[in-house]
């Protein structure tokens, strides 16, 4: 634009002076044009400029809400410039290609959507055209720090014949500090995973998220330290949330996927607590790595793709050595109408794999062979476990295949020791006669006084599972029932 002048008569009083008449303009030169999504504005002596807006609405870079035409160059054009947030009011905007995000980028939208309810006044869409057969948002290594809040993300993998993750954090060359946020974003059919972090991006936070019907996974944390908190993940072809080192899953809804949750081998330092995990194909959750703790979780309805073939928490060391598994405080069950069983509830499937199992419930008839499969302790498989009550085991710690094994012969209202009174063992009593009143107590003396089962109903098959203190009694009585079976198990 040419410099001009429009001639003003006097200067526009400042904020808070009154004005009568009409409004004359001050003089102002203008020798340049002012950037996208600036606004003018004045100080207190009425000179006037232009300065960047804190928060830029990508419609002031012609991006178009309608959806009708291709606003992948305005949103670039947007991130690029900004220097505050850039938001996307309420709409859909077409992109045909990823938006490469730069370092400290923040995005905002009005408002994301669920899986049911996905459109809205106040929702704000990005959607991938078809045919495009890309990511959608790329965060290149050495861009950290930025945050994507409030969107939703529609990877429209029906009409794709290839492409990426809707997020894609690419891999670096050595570990780095992304510390990206991704809050209350709403991804899904991406054509591959929701949000993939590859290798050496650390130590970001997806917090409540939904994340639905990708081809991939839901959550792909090839990154190290990530936080997957309070998101729900469904129904995505691979597993719900593949961890890596030190992966921190918390209050996450993780369903309808192939597996849950899978800690692959040689990871180590994964924390999965409060989660609801159900109605997967294969496993629930499923641990090949090490130093890994499942604590108050609940677990149900999991290993729908086949009836007794998959564990809902499964611990696996084919394919390496497994170590300090901690499974606590979770519950499992069966949802009505489901028929496709998992095997067992804990599946520990070699000798090696050294696990504690505590304070855990079992619902009778939500399994098919058993409760816990524990050849780690027994080097057996011990089938038909039922529990209608609270079942507790705990897996102590045991030189692989070498822990010795009894029969022991506990006798009804009689209080006795096992024959080995050097070290602690688990004991398992398996009901073979239903009856009343049934109670277990163990202690340190023949009058035991810790009551673990109190006046119960023994119902036949139910197993009762106990860790015996080295030279402690136990007590088992009941009316007319019987146990069929007795082991016990050095820990």
């Amino acid at each position: 634009m040419t410099a001009s002048t429009f001639g003003a008569q006097s200067k526009v009083s400042k904020t808070g002076d009154t004005m009568t008449g009409p409004l004359v303009l001050p003089a102002i030169q203008v020798t340049t044009g002012p950037a996208m999504g600036s606004v003018l504005t004045s100080d207190a002596a009425g000179n006037t400029s232009w300065q960047a807006a804190d928060t830029v609405p990508v419609t002031a870079y012609h991006a178009d809400p309608t959806g009708a035409t291709d606003s992948t160059t305005a949103i670039q054009n947007a991130v690029n410039a900004a220097v505050g947030p850039v938001y996307f009011p309420p709409g859909t905007y077409l992109i045909s290609a990823a938006i490469t995000l730069p370092d400290k980028a923040v995005l905002v939208g009005a408002g994301s959507g669920t899986y049911t309810h996905d459109t809205g006044a106040m929702v704000s869409i990005i959607k991938l055209a078809n045919g495009a057969n890309s990511s959608m948002f790329t965060i290149p290594t050495g861009h950290g720090s930025g945050r994507i809040t409030d969107l939703q993300l529609n990877g429209n993998k029906a009409n794709q014949t290839g492409g990426g993750s809707a997020i894609l954090f690419t891999a670096g060359s050595s570990a780095e500090e992304a510390q990206w946020h991704l809050t209350r974003l709403y991804v899904h059919d991406a054509f591959s995973s929701g949000i993939e972090t590859q290798q050496f991006r650390q130590n970001n936070k997806i917090t409540e998220c939904v994340v639905y019907n990708c081809g991939g996974y839901g959550v792909n944390c090839s990154g190290s330290d990530s936080l997957v908190a309070n998101c729900t993940i469904g129904q995505n072809t691979l597993d719900g949330i593949l961890t890596s080192f030190v992966t921190h899953v918390q209050g996450c809804d993780v369903w309808g996927n192939r597996t849950g949750i899978n800690v692959p081998a040689a990871i180590r330092g994964v924390e999965i607590s409060n989660c609801g995990v159900d109605r997967n194909l294969q496993h629930g959750i499923y641990i090949a790595g090490s130093s890994v703790d499942v604590v108050a979780c609940t677990l149900h309805s999991n290993g729908q793709a086949a009836n007794n073939t998959y564990g809902s928490i499964t611990v696996d060391d084919t394919f390496g050595a497994v170590d300090s598994v901690t499974i606590g405080h979770c519950n499992f069950w069966l949802d009505a109408g489901y028929t496709n069983l998992p095997n067992y509830h804990i599946e520990l499937k070699t000798v090696t794999s050294l696990a504690q199992v505590t304070v855990c419930s079992f619902k009778s008839g939500s399994y098919a062979s058993g409760t816990i499969n524990t050849p780690a302790q027994a080097a057996v498989t011990l089938p038909g476990v039922v529990s209608t009550g609270l079942l507790s085991a705990n897996g102590g710690t045991t030189t692989a295949g070498s822990a010795p094994t009894l029969t022991p012969t506990f006798a009804n209202g009689t209080a006795a020791q096992l024959s080995d009174t050097t070290r602690d063992y688990m004991v398992y009593l398996t009901v073979g006669t239903a009856g009343t009143a049934n109670t277990l107590a163990i202690g340190p003396t023949s009058t035991p006084s810790h009551t673990l089962i109190s006046s119960s109903t023994a119902t036949a098959g139910q197993m009762m599972v106990v860790r015996l203190p080295a030279g402690w009694f136990l007590k088992w009585s009941a009316t007319t029932a019987t146990l069929a079976t007795q082991t016990a198990v050095g820990c």
